[in-house]
């Protein structure tokens, strides 16, 4: 999906295209609901999302749970507030992805809105975190994100952790039930699970 691929692919492919050269990778970026009707039509092999789906259908391998993270402009009158809590969140100054992305529902469910938001000056939809963190560092808001967004990368200066409980999305590898190249789901589970930073 959109909120893993950039984050996570360059993490792993290029080691897994020079490691194994008989296993050839087509990668496409796909929201959940298209992942989910290719699976069941047998266009894709499997796909990379935020589980659980809850559909008898599909099979779920989970690899790895992802911290949410608030991420905020240095002109942000919070911006050295450490530990956020969900309630610490207003869905009013919060940016956040158009309707269809599994990311936006998680979002709206940790600070505790129902969708239902004040009207800004402006109307922005948009399918890229990248976007919206632009948009937080021009003094607009602020978003949420998931840790791997700005791991090592200089954005990470604008991010802040929240206080326990942590929320968090598990991210796994979904193929459906009939797939039965299970070997290569639990290689790639492998190879993955290498990359991804131990916390």
């Amino acid at each position: 999906i959109p909120t893993i691929a950039p984050y996570l692919i360059p993490l792993f492919l290029p080691i897994v295209a020079k490691r194994n050269k008989k296993v050839h990778l087509k990668v496409k970026e796909m929201r959940t609901d298209e992942i989910v009707t290719a699976l069941k039509k047998g266009e894709i092999d499997l796909g990379i999302l935020a589980t659980p789906l809850e559909d008898k259908q599909i099979r779920e391998w989970p690899m790895y749970y992802e911290p949410f993270m608030v991420y905020l402009s240095e002109n942000n009158p919070k911006y050295k507030k450490q530990n956020w809590k969900s309630s610490d969140l207003e869905a009013n100054d919060m940016l956040i992805l158009d309707e269809g992305h599994c990311f936006r529902e998680q979002a709206l469910v940790i600070c505790g809105s129902k969708g239902k938001r004040k009207d800004l000056n402006f109307e922005y939809q948009s399918g890229s975190l990248e976007a919206l963190m632009r948009m937080v560092e021009q003094g607009l808001g602020y978003t949420m994100i998931p840790e791997l967004t700005v791991k090592g990368r200089a954005g990470e200066r604008n991010a802040r952790s929240f206080a326990q409980p942590i929320p968090v999305r598990e991210v796994s590898i979904v193929t459906h039930q009939s797939f039965h190249r299970l070997a290569l789901v639990e290689w790639l589970q492998s190879e993955i699970q290498k990359v991804v930073p131990k916390e």
